[in-house]
C-alpha cells in the first residue's frame, strides 16, 4: 500500500515519470499491473482536475481583470481558445512540459468543466496503460504484457484511421497540413508566444539600465522612441527628401487619386503591415476609406525588390552599423493548365502555411485555372503577416550601401536605432546606395531576417536579445545626455489609442 500511495503522490509531481516508474516496478515484479495502472490513472486525472481548478478559481478573475483593460487582445485570445482550446489541451497531454500551462489556461478561459472532465478521463484511460505497459514490456521479462501493448496500439491506430477518414477530401487534407505547418514552424506562432521568453531578459535590462522604459529614449526625435503610436509620415520627414517617395497624410480617396494610381495606403500609425493596401483605382481607394478610421498615409508606389535594413548607432559613435538585412520575397504560384488557383495555393509549400488567409483574399477567383507557366502573385504586400517570405539578405550589403544608410541616418538628428524598409529599381542600384525609403521604424522594429526558414528559433532569439540589448544601451546613453524616457502611463495611453484605431484596419 505504501508503494501505491507513493506512486499516487508521484503522479501529482510528474505524470510521465510516475508511469515510467510504475512500468519499471511491474517489470521487476514489485508491483502488479492492474493496481499500479489504476493508481496512476486516478492520480493523473486528479492532477488534471486540480490544474483546471487552479485556472478556474485563480486565473479566471485575472483574465476578467485583463479583459477590462486589454479588451481587444484578450477577446482575440478568448475567440481562439473557443475554436481550438479542446485540441490544444488534448495535444498537451502528449507533449510533456506543456500540460500545466494548457490545463490552467483551460480553466482560466472558461472551458466547460464537463467537457474537460470527460475528455481527460478518456485520455487518461488510454494514455496511462499504454505508457506503463510499454515500459514493462520493453524493460522486463514480463512478456505477458505484450498483448496490452498490442491492444492499445490497435486502439491508437483505429483512432488515427478515424481521423484520416475525416481527411478524405483533398481540400480538408491540405488545410490540415496548413494547421500542422503553422503549429510546427515557429515563424507562424502568435507574437506573444514568441516574445514570452524575452520578458525575463527585458526585465533584467530594465533593472540594469535603471528604467523600465529606457529603450524609449533610443530615438529622441521620435515620440516614445517609435515603440507604438508614432506617425510614419512624421518619421519619414526626418530623412532627406530625396530618399523618400512622395508621401502625405490624406483624408479621402480623391486626395489619394492626386498621386496617380497605383498608390500605397496605410494607417499612419500601423504596425506589422496591418491595414496596408495597394489601391489601383479610385474604387479601391474609396473602399479603403470606408473601412478605416484615423489618419491615412498615402505614398507613391515604388517598383522593385524590397529589403529591410536594421541600423544602430550609439550616441558617442561617429558611424553606425547595420545589424540585420532582410530580403522580402512576394509569394506567387505558377499555373500548370490543369489545377485551379485554389489547388495551386493549397499545394504550394509556402502558401499552404497561410492557406485560410490566402483563400479568403482570393475568394472570387479560386476556381480560375491559370495557364501553363502563368505566374499568379498570391501576395502583393511585402509583410510577413500577409505571407511574404523573409530571408537573410546580408548578401546584398556593399560599402556603398552601408555608407548611404549611415549618411542618411546621421543626417536625421535624434535617430539612432531602427529599420529602414527600402526599394530600388534593381539589386545593383540598391548596392550602389540608390534607393527609396518606404518606411522607417523605431524601437518597435524587428530584425526580420529571423523569419528566414533556414534559421532556427535559437538563432532568432540571439538576434532578438542582441537587438533589445542595443536598444536599452542606446536609450540609457541618451538619458544620460538629457533625453527623457516615456513614462509607463503615457506608453500605455499611446498603446490604447493605437489599438482603438487598429480595430478598423482592413486586412
Amino acid at each position: 500500500m505504501v508503494e501505491l500511495f507513493s506512486l499516487f503522490i508521484a503522479t501529482l509531481i510528474s505524470e510521465d515519470i510516475a508511469c515510467v516508474t510504475a512500468g519499471l516496478l511491474i517489470a521487476s515484479g514489485k508491483m502488479k499491473f492492474l493496481p499500479a495502472t489504476i493508481v496512476c490513472i486516478v492520480g493523473i486525472y486528479t492532477s488534471d482536475l486540480l490544474l483546471y481548478g487552479i485556472g478556474k478559481f485563480f486565473g479566471a478573475p485575472a483574465v476578467n481583470w485583463m479583459r477590462r483593460r486589454w479588451s481587444d487582445p484578450i477577446q482575440r485570445g478568448t475567440e481562439w481558445f473557443d475554436r481550438h482550446g479542446v485540441s490544444a489541451v488534448m495535444i498537451a497531454r502528449f507533449l510533456p512540459g506543456t500540460r500545466l500551462l494548457a490545463y490552467v489556461t483551460a480553466g482560466a478561459m472558461g472551458m466547460s468543466f464537463r467537457h474537460f472532465a470527460l475528455y481527460f478521463l478518456v485520455v487518461a484511460l488510454i494514455w496511462s496503460p499504454i505508457l506503463i505497459a510499454t515500459v514493462a514490456y520493453l524493460t522486463g521479462e514480463l512478456k505477458q504484457y505484450g498483448w496490452i501493448v498490442q491492444v492499445m496500439a490497435a486502439v491508437v491506430i483505429v483512432a488515427i484511421m478515424h481521423r484520416v477518414a475525416g481527411l478524405r477530401d483533398e481540400r480538408t487534407r491540405r488545410l490540415f497540413v496548413s494547421r500542422w505547418s503553422r503549429m510546427t514552424r515557429w515563424e507562424f506562432w502568435p507574437a506573444w508566444i514568441v516574445y514570452l521568453p524575452l520578458v525575463p531578459y527585458l526585465a533584467w535590462l530594465a533593472v540594469r539600465h535603471r528604467g523600465l522604459t529606457s529603450f524609449t529614449a533610443a530615438n529622441p526625435a521620435i515620440p516614445a522612441g517609435g515603440i507604438v503610436g508614432d506617425s510614419k509620415t512624421a518619421i519619414l520627414g526626418l530623412l532627406p527628401p530625396e530618399v523618400v517617395p512622395r508621401t502625405e497624410v490624406v483624408s479621402s480617396a480623391e486626395a489619394a487619386a492626386q498621386f496617380g494610381f497605383p498608390v500605397v495606403l496605410k494607417p499612419d500609425s500601423g504596425q506589422r503591415g496591418s491595414g496596408v493596401v495597394i489601391a489601383r483605382s479610385i474604387e479601391d481607394a474609396r473602399a479603403y476609406f470606408e473601412k478605416i478610421r484615423g489618419p491615412v498615409m498615402c505614398q507613391e508606389y515604388v517598383e522593385g525588390p524590397e529589403f529591410g535594413i536594421f541600423y544602430a548607432r550609439y550616441p558617442n559613435e561617429t558611424r553606425g552599423r547595420i545589424i540585420s538585412v532582410t530580403e522580402k520575397r512576394l509569394l506567387s504560384v505558377t499555373g500548370d493548365g490543369k489545377r485551379t488557383l485554389e489547388s495551386l495555393m493549397l499545394h504550394d509549400p509556402r502558401a499552404v502555411c497561410m492557406a485560410r488567409f490566402h483563400l479568403h483574399k482570393h475568394a472570387t477567383r479560386l476556381s480560375v485555372i491559370p495557364a501553363v507557366g502563368e505566374m499568379v502573385q498570391v501576395v502583393e504586400i511585402a509583410t510577413h503577416r500577409r505571407g511574404a517570405m523573409f530571408l537573410d539578405g546580408s548578401w546584398v550589403l556593399t560599402p556603398a550601401l552601408e555608407d548611404a544608410i549611415d549618411r542618411i541616418s546621421r543626417a536625421s538628428e535624434g535617430f539612432y536605432f531602427g529599420r529602414y524598409d527600402v526599394r530600388a529599381s534593381s539589386i545593383e542600384e540598391l548596392q550602389e546606395g540608390r534607393f527609396k525609403v518606404l518606411e522607417l521604424n523605431g524601437v518597435n522594429s524587428e530584425a526580420t531576417h529571423i523569419y528566414d526558414p533556414r534559421l532556427g528559433i535559437f538563432a532568432a532569439y540571439r538576434a532578438l536579445f542582441r537587438q533589445w540589448r542595443i536598444a536599452f544601451e542606446i536609450g540609457a546613453m541618451n538619458r544620460r545626455r538629457g533625453a527623457k524616457a516615456t513614462r509607463l502611463r503615457d506608453l500605455w495611453r499611446r498603446y490604447r489609442e493605437y489599438r482603438r484605431l487598429a480595430t478598423s484596419h482592413p486586412d
